[in-house]
């Protein structure tokens, strides 16, 4: 069978919280992670090329261009990041696979990132036996 909508409302709050209070140190970390939670929060969009896994260069664009903050701590070579870097890049691949440009998506405001994230229509998930 496959799960109810409101359950899986409460899977994504579930993965969500678990993940808030986690800091990631280096970048690599945080594409690590962001790569882990993609395929549940955002499809494949297939009109146009866009990568559904961003890596170290493209975060490093989209910080860049104002779309993902800067890291809260830098430290020679390495740099923090929070809860926050994470539900931006989470958001921006969301409203990607939704075929909004990128230009789009860093007009929005980020006050609905976490609502726009656990709302968002993902993949049917099957449950193991």
């Amino acid at each position: 069978y496959t799960f109810s909508s409101k359950t899986l409302l409460k899977i994504k709050q579930k993965l969500l919280d678990s993940l808030k209070n986690k800091e990631y140190s280096t970048l690599e970390d945080l594409v690590i992670v962001a790569a882990q939670i993609i395929p549940h929060i955002a499809s494949e969009q297939k009109r146009y090329r866009i990568s559904v896994y961003p890596d170290e260069r493209t975060i490093r664009y989209y910080i860049n261009e104002e779309i993902v903050d800067k890291p809260y701590e830098v430290s020679g070579s390495s740099s923090r990041f929070t809860y926050r870097h994470l539900l931006q890049i989470l958001t921006i691949k969301h409203l990607q696979a939704q075929y909004l440009p990128l230009n789009k998506i860093k007009d929005m405001r980020e006050e609905r990132m976490e609502e726009l994230i656990i709302n968002a229509s993902f993949p049917k998930v099957r449950p193991s036996h």
